[in-house]
């Protein structure tokens, strides 16, 4: 085709061409004016809304008192409450002064029975759990004292398990008596409190460090005492702890000399790595000492967020041996989530017992001391160990206290170091404390063997804690915290339980412990008042 006709077909197309153009411009105008009708519609409907006549209407914000507790959805093991008597804690001469934390030495003889009965007994707390300390006075206070000089070989007659540990003993020997005569089981742990003088480099009672010369003596000293009371005094123990606090660096100087400080409690300062090191060097001991029963714990940080920040997970999970060797997880928890900035911060957490149990599942973690309150707020506390720390036991610091037998920071005597559940008097009577009733609530609900139950709480003021049955003899039973200063109308689910009625058990600021009508349940709900400040346990029937 030339070009002449080239040009005569372009020139043939012209009009169409004009006519699409027209036909797009209109077609676009068109469609943008639709577009801002809709836009316009929609801001007018916007603009409307928001200019709705106000009604005057005030939401008050007031939430659900509303409750459901799952017994048939279960969280974790429970292996129960525990107990302590603590005795030689502080004195650094005990034949100058037979420290007796706990009193029994001076209590008349119906103020132990008492006390026995209303903790070990059949309608006592029903504890399940136990742990006596190793204080540093079993092995001398010089090397001269040691046993022999193999670690390995142990020489039970060289150690005085005895002079310290009377009433400590007694405490756990008749306590066993009474829980065996209502078919219930004692199982105990040890504590390493302080090691003996000369097994520290400081070579003094509250010597920081452990003498790397020693380890296998601090390890010995400790198998020993576990030992001793398996096959001496019959009771059930089953795991060793290192050490008491020995996350608390700051304790001392800096340069590990002695602080000059006698109120402190016995203790020497424990590394994560140390923690490490003595999973392996008391595993060898254990096992020279056919010692099967026995596992081992990494001790008892202050807080469950020092073993987690501070370190000791993280060590354990990342040392193969050693966390083959872990039996079970402890730690205190005396949380102070108030003070941020504090070197006495601690928390409710889960974080590093969450980290060993990614790589063993099969190790529980418990609680092993908890200070008192004696009020709703010792259960709350409970709750959130529980709950949010996600453990499997517990065990409150000592709930006895004997008149003038712990010293404060200006070098005075007072009873105790905290709120307790009984206080022993000077002449040796007795004062029941209100945290006696409140830990009641709980003690005798979480039985070994049950389910820590899944709840749900609407309402924050309110704290839940349940425990299924699971394939014990024990009823479900679920508790109700009231930590509000208002009465409170709380409607209640109940899923996974036989029960249809439940047996109810109050401690209040009026009330210790009292029990009061049946409850039933209608199509597994039901609707409870519930005092303020109160703590409320329900047992299925």
């Amino acid at each position: 085709m030339d070009n002449k006709n080239l040009i005569k077909q372009k020139s043939s197309h012209k009009p169409l061409a004009i006519w699409y153009l027209v036909f797009g411009i209109e077609y676009s105008i068109l469609n943008i004016g639709n577009f801002l009708v809709f836009v316009l519609s929609v801001y007018s409907i916007s603009v409307s809304a928001q200019r709705y006549p106000n009604t005057g209407y005030k939401v008050n914000v007031v939430p659900d008192s509303e409750v459901i507790v799952y017994f048939d959805r279960p969280l974790r093991d429970w292996d129960g409450f525990g107990v302590n008597y603590v005795e030689a804690c502080q004195t650094r001469d005990y034949s100058k002064f037979a420290q007796d934390y706990s009193g029994f030495s001076f209590a008349s003889e119906e103020t132990r029975e008492k006390i026995l009965e209303m903790i070990f007994g059949e309608d006592g707390w029903k504890p399940s759990l136990t742990k006596l300390f190793l204080d540093p006075f079993h092995e001398g206070l010089t090397k001269a004292g040691n046993d022999n000089d193999d670690p390995l070989k142990m020489n039970m007659a060289g150690f005085d398990h005895e002079s310290t540990t009377e009433w400590m003993r007694y405490f756990n020997r008749e306590g066993q008596k009474r829980v065996q005569k209502w078919g219930g089981k004692l199982t105990g742990m040890v504590t390493l409190y302080g090691p003996a003088p000369w097994q520290t480099t400081q070579k003094y009672v509250l010597g920081r460090d452990i003498d790397p010369n020693e380890k296998y003596e601090v390890a010995e000293y400790m198998v020993s005492w576990a030992k001793y009371l398996r096959e001496e005094e019959n009771l059930d123990i089953r795991y060793i702890s290192f050490h008491n606090e020995g996350d608390a660096y700051y304790r001392w100087p800096r340069d590990g000399s002695n602080p000059g400080e006698d109120h402190r409690d016995y203790n020497s300062y424990w590394t994560p790595d140390q923690v490490v090191d003595f999973l392996k060097i008391t595993q060898k001991v254990l096992e020279a000492n056919d010692l099967k029963e026995v596992g081992l714990t990494p001790g008892e940080t202050q807080t469950w967020f020092r073993f987690d920040t501070w370190g000791y997970a993280t060590a354990i999970v990342n040392d193969k041996n050693a966390l083959e060797n872990l039996s079970l997880i402890t730690s205190h928890s005396f949380a102070v989530w108030d003070i941020p900035n504090s070197v006495y911060y601690g928390d409710y957490r889960s974080v590093g017992q969450d980290l060993i149990q990614e790589q063993r599942p099969d190790v529980k973690s418990w609680v092993t001391s908890r200070p008192w309150t004696i009020d709703y707020q010792f259960i709350e506390n409970i709750r959130r160990d529980i709950y949010e720390c996600k453990v499997n036991g517990l065990i409150p610091w000592a709930p006895i206290s004997g008149a003038g037998q712990w010293m404060e920071s200006n070098g005075e005597y007072r009873d105790g170091s905290m709120r307790c559940a009984f206080n022993i008097r000077e002449d040796g009577s007795l004062e029941i404390l209100k945290g006696y009733y409140f830990y009641k609530q709980v003690s005798r609900a979480g039985q070994p063997g049950m389910h820590v139950a899944q709840v749900i709480n609407l309402d924050p003021a309110l704290g839940v804690i349940a425990f299924s049955s699971a394939k014990t003899k024990n009823p479900d039973a679920f508790i109700i915290i009231n930590k509000s200063e208002k009465e409170k109308d709380i409607k209640i689910t109940v899923s996974g339980s036989k029960s249809k009625s439940f047996e109810v058990y109050r401690t209040s600021p009026e009330e210790d412990y009292q029990q009061f009508n049946d409850i039933k349940t209608n199509d597994n709900k039901l609707i409870y008042t519930c005092p303020a400040g109160s703590v409320t346990t329900f047992f299925g029937k």
